[in-house]
């Protein structure tokens, strides 16, 4: 008899494989019926999670409708049961077959699971995996009474900023939405108070998406935040938007526990038309939920508002998350950025530069709305590593600024052929500054020439 890899191997396309089951082999095979879109790949709830728990080798069914298992393991017998839709083979029926296809839909290893399926074999006697269709279906144990529902305040897991459920971060593209949900994530894992004033209960893991940023670039964000431990990413260079059903996932989520973030959301929400209730509704909202069923503590989806909400005077809800109203209805908390405009045009462009921004809560489910605050970057993060605050009556300007325009400019002036690293070494200003800074002066960059300067800022 072939080995179970090699038959995989050898077999000609959409040729299945029937392979007889031997108790001795040590193996426990897992059907799934009727669990799975064969159209659309979307998979019930429940069966990602049993695919994720039990994290071996898994394959889609001939019907594209199921999913075949296979781990190691011994059961004491096996089980297949009318209106179930989970059936067990463990080679305690003699001559029983079990049908594969090698279509994998996500690990190829078969690995040991024997508390697992124990537990599994436990679940379907219990009548855990019944169909829903049946009649013996007890309704009761999906619904709750008042009394029933668990008691207690919010909990915020940032003091009056972050509750647990699902939050949105709303600004235009480019406003730093980024820049403030790595200040969270580096409060979240390292238990320091959020901007220095808000608290947080207890340490907690951070599972940050971002698929639009290069691996380097975000790395150099999150070592300037201090962020070490207790934070797992994915970046562009693993590919495009993850999929938020994925089995692998859903088991980080189910041990880590975490808070996640989706930088940007839209990008998971697998929808055509944002604008859309139902697409929305089906697509990001139901995946986004499905992850706080699976364990995350709360979700943070960064959104952009609509360029036409561009020179709105106030920050509301309807004008902070582009879209569909459907959004902002799912979120227990909504915060809205946007750079600082202050009295004037010249104020305005400074903003920029320093990323100073206005911050406000635009919804507070069920908590009081915390007031608006201003936040600034620049001149901060190389200082203490995080945003800070700006007080009413403190000095508008970068307090760092003019001293580190004159340290550019006098490591240029020394040697307007510096390389930007070099730069970075005599000064310990980082090189995504260095541009704006040396433009005070009149310097600009190009890779070949180096550092040159207008000859009206040169004092020709």
């Amino acid at each position: 008899m072939k080995p179970f890899a090699a038959a995989l191997k050898s077999k000609r396309p959409k040729e299945n494989i029937a392979r007889l089951i031997e108790k001795s082999e040590g193996f426990v095979y897992v059907d799934l019926d009727k669990v799975r879109h064969a159209e659309t790949g979307e998979v019930e709830p429940w069966a990602e999670k049993l695919i994720s728990e039990l994290a071996t080798y898994t394959e889609i069914s001939a019907s594209g409708e199921g999913f075949h298992l296979v781990a190691r393991g011994v059961l004491s017998e096996d089980y297949s049961v009318k209106g179930v839709r989970v059936e067990l083979k463990s080679g305690n029926t003699p001559n029983r077959l079990f049908t594969l296809t090698g279509d994998i839909y996500n690990l190829e290893g078969i690995e040991p699971r024997q508390a697992e399926l124990d537990r599994l074999l436990r679940g379907c006697k219990v009548g855990h995996y019944k169909n829903p269709t049946a009649e013996t279906i007890n309704w009761r144990t999906q619904f709750h009474t008042v009394d029933e529902l668990p008691d207690g305040d919010i909990r915020f897991l940032i003091d009056n900023v972050l509750p647990e459920g699902v939050s949105f971060i709303g600004a235009l593209s480019g406003v730093g939405k980024t820049w403030f949900c790595l200040s969270m994530a580096r409060a979240l894992t390292t238990g320091k108070k959020f901007l220095g004033n808000y608290g947080v209960p207890e340490p907690v893991n951070v599972l940050y998406l971002c698929p639009e940023m290069n691996a380097k670039t975000f790395k150099k964000r999150c070592k300037l935040f201090g962020i070490i431990e207790r934070f797992f990413c994915q970046t562009i260079a693993d590919g495009g938007a993850l999929n938020l059903y994925d089995p692998v996932f859903a088991r980080a989520v189910a041990e880590l526990k975490p808070v996640v973030f989706l930088d940007t959301a839209i990008r998971f929400a697998g929808a055509d038309d944002e604008n859309s209730s139902s697409q929305n509704n089906n697509g990001l909202a139901k995946a986004v939920f499905t992850l706080i069923h699976l364990g995350a503590q709360a979700v943070v989806c960064l959104h952009h508002r609509a360029k036409d909400t561009a020179n709105k005077e106030e920050l509301t809800l309807e004008n902070t998350l582009r879209g569909t109203g459907d959004l902002g209805a799912i979120c227990d908390c909504v915060w809205g950025l946007r750079y600082d405009k202050g009295p004037g045009d010249q104020y305005a462009k400074e903003s920029k530069k320093l990323v100073r921004l206005e911050v406000t809560c635009v919804k507070a489910r069920d908590f009081v709305l915390p007031e608006p605050f201003n936040i600034q970057l620049e001149g901060f993060i190389h200082k203490i590593g995080d945003f800070a605050v700006l007080e009413k009556g403190q000095p508008t300007v970068n307090p760092f600024w003019e001293a580190d325009v004159d340290k550019i400019n006098d490591a240029i002036t020394a040697n307007p052929k510096i390389e930007k690293t070099k730069l970075e070494e005599d000064t310990g200003i980082g090189r995504n500054r260095q541009e704006a800074l040396a433009a005070e002066k009149g310097w600009s960059f190009d890779k070949k020439t180096k550092w040159t300067r207008a000859r009206t800022m040169a004092g020709y």
